[in-house]
């Protein structure tokens, strides 16, 4: 068998629920085992354990297993034990434990060179040991631990989902997320401006994780986490930021059927009030000071008719977006509304500033 250089892509380290290969030689059952090469892969995280009684088994491993065999089918072929090293490595396998005993009396040192070189770890199991007492207690460690961690995972989405019933903010889900993980965190919206922050978010510096919040089919900006000193991204900080970025596009929602609301109350609001004279007349003042309006001085009605362009080309003038430049041309809190294929908005009568508003208005 010949050995060719190979480069392997080594899985992602363990999360704090995985048991890593390191953790499982502090195992009861694996008390005389020890790490013979691969150090380098100590903190590969363990899926399952299995037992391999032929090579041929490699072909159903799907990744994250510890495989524990005696080498009894490859004893006599330095070579194939020593090719299965690039093989398990390939297929993102946690590592191979071989015991040493009546078929196998050492480890062939090109096997554990190989194992160095690709840190793939290879754990030396005594000849004593039985297979299936480590199969059961791995697989049993690694049961309890997705089951712990399922079980903080749950308890963080219900503290992040009494927040948001309770009427919270980006800002305390993000609070949340940081007292999780350790590590700073931020809600960004669309255009990448800061919704909330929390922890000391490093300026300049890409995100570590990140995830999309997501109204529909539309983006509503992205949960990020930076990882610092004693604090690095493993699969529970990705579960934490999908449980963060879920409920803040629930409030997006929220926000959003809010401001519609807001939107109607407004234009119903003006529309009665330049279409008649109101009935109680205190009534619609108070209603109008509720949306920082001052009714008690005169008003003029300037109605605004958005025209498309001659070739059809430009920007789609959408009411959203009239109302937004009528709001900066005019002032955040002058009374608009909009119209089908404009806008109407009430401002001073006076001549000289009526003439400003309109030519800000045209702009």
């Amino acid at each position: 068998m010949t050995l060719v250089p190979h480069t392997v892509t080594a899985p992602r380290p363990a999360g704090t629920a995985a048991l890593t290969v390191a953790q499982a030689l502090e195992l009861p059952a694996l008390a005389g085992a020890r790490l013979a090469a691969g150090e380098a892969g100590a903190r590969r995280g363990i899926r399952v354990a299995n037992i391999m009684e032929v090579p041929d088994i490699i072909r159903w491993m799907r990744g994250g297993e510890f495989l524990l065999t005696t080498a009894y089918a490859v004893r006599d072929d330095e070579q194939a034990l020593t090719g299965l090293v690039p093989e398990l490595a390939d297929r993102g396998l946690a590592a191979l434990g071989v015991k040493v005993g009546p078929y196998l009396p050492r480890l062939p040192t090109p096997m554990l060179r190989r194992a160095d070189e690709l840190g793939f770890p290879i754990v030396e199991l005594p000849g004593d040991v039985m297979l299936n007492d480590i199969l059961s207690e791995v697989i049993g460690t690694v049961l309890n631990r997705q089951a712990l961690s399922l079980e903080r995972s749950q308890a963080l989405r219900d503290r992040l989902s009494q927040a948001v019933l309770g009427g919270g903010s980006y800002g305390e889900l993000v609070v949340l997320l940081v007292a999780e993980t350790g590590c700073p965190a931020a809600i960004r919206g669309p255009d990448g401006g800061l919704l909330a922050v929390a922890g000391d978010v490093p300026e300049g510096t890409p995100a570590s994780v990140t995830r999309p919040i997501a109204v529909g089919h539309r983006s509503a900006g992205e949960v990020a986490l930076w990882a610092g000193p004693g604090c690095a991204p493993d699969e529970e900080w990705g579960t934490a930021a999908d449980h963060v970025a879920s409920l803040a596009g629930m409030l997006a929602v929220q926000e959003r059927v809010l401001a519609e609301r807001e939107r109607r109350y407004r234009t119903l609001l003006l529309t009665e009030l330049v279409s008649h004279p109101p009935r109680d007349r205190a009534e619609s003042a108070r209603r109008a000071a509720a949306l920082g309006w001052d009714l008690e001085r005169p008003h003029a009605a300037v109605v605004v008719e958005a025209a498309a362009p001659p070739d059809g080309g430009g920007v789609r003038l959408t009411e959203e977006r009239l109302l937004a430049a009528a709001r900066t041309a005019l002032g955040a809190h002058t009374p608009a509304w909009g119209t089908p294929g404009g806008l109407t908005a009430l401002v001073a009568p006076d001549g000289a500033e009526l003439r400003r508003h309109c030519e800000a208005l045209r702009r």
